[in-house]
This record gives structure tokens, sequence and C-alpha cells, in this order.
């Protein structure tokens, strides 16, 4: 009989099964943790665990940023991880207004860089 967690067997482990219940996934934890009763038989610790997880139900794990709850959060949402991501690394959120005004001076920039390299081909001098 071969339990399928979604995991590749070598990632159904105990740290896995814990992690996965962390961030909401319990039923996977289960799976998990029953995949390695079933390669252990009699482990103690994976004992435990099934215990611990028995009865608590999959709780989507919320997103927060400064002003409360972001969103639902989605596993592997694209937007919220990366917010999540940048946020651990200690960045701040650019404003809109700020945003907005970097892009339009980038791309003041990049014509005033785009001018002055035209003019040095039409008159052959080094544009830098």
């Amino acid at each position: 009989m071969q339990l399928t967690t979604g995991a590749p067997r070598g990632l159904a482990t105990l740290t896995h099964a814990r992690l996965r219940a962390a961030q909401g996934d319990v039923a996977g934890a289960r799976r998990i943790v029953e995949q390695v009763l079933h390669e252990r038989v009699g482990d103690a610790a994976a004992l435990r665990l099934r215990d611990e997880l028995h009865g608590r139900a999959d709780a989507p794990a919320r997103a927060t940023c400064e002003g409360g709850p972001l969103a639902e959060r989605v596993p592997g949402d694209p937007a919220i991880e990366r917010e999540r991501f940048q946020r651990s690394l200690g960045a701040r959120r650019v404003p809109d207004s700020r945003r907005r005004a970097i892009r339009t001076l980038s791309r003041w920039l990049a014509r005033i860089e785009d001018d002055a390299e035209a003019s040095a081909t039409l008159f052959g001098r080094d544009a830098g």
C-alpha cells in the first residue's frame, strides 16, 4: 500500500508535517504523519504528533499588513508571498504616489539617455 501526500517520498518527515500543520494544512500534515508511520511503524514521535493533530481542522492562515488583514491567504498566491517575503527582509512598502513619481522620472531619464545617444550618433561624439 502506497500513501500519497503530494510530496516526494523524501519529504515525508515529521518536520514537514509540523510545517504543514503550522501553515493551516492539518489534513496534509496528517497524511504525511501516516506515511511516516507506514514507513516507521510504532515511531513514538509520529504517534504523538498524530494524536496532537487528531480533531484539529484545517485553518487558512491570514496574511496581515499594517492596516489589518491583507486577504484570505491562499497557499502559493504570488502577490501575498512576495509581500510576505519583502516584509521578512525588512522592506517597506512604497506608497503608490511615490511609485508613480519613480516610474515617471525613470521614463524621463530613459528619454534623456536615448536623446543623448541619438545626438552622439548623429554628430559622431561619445554620448557619455
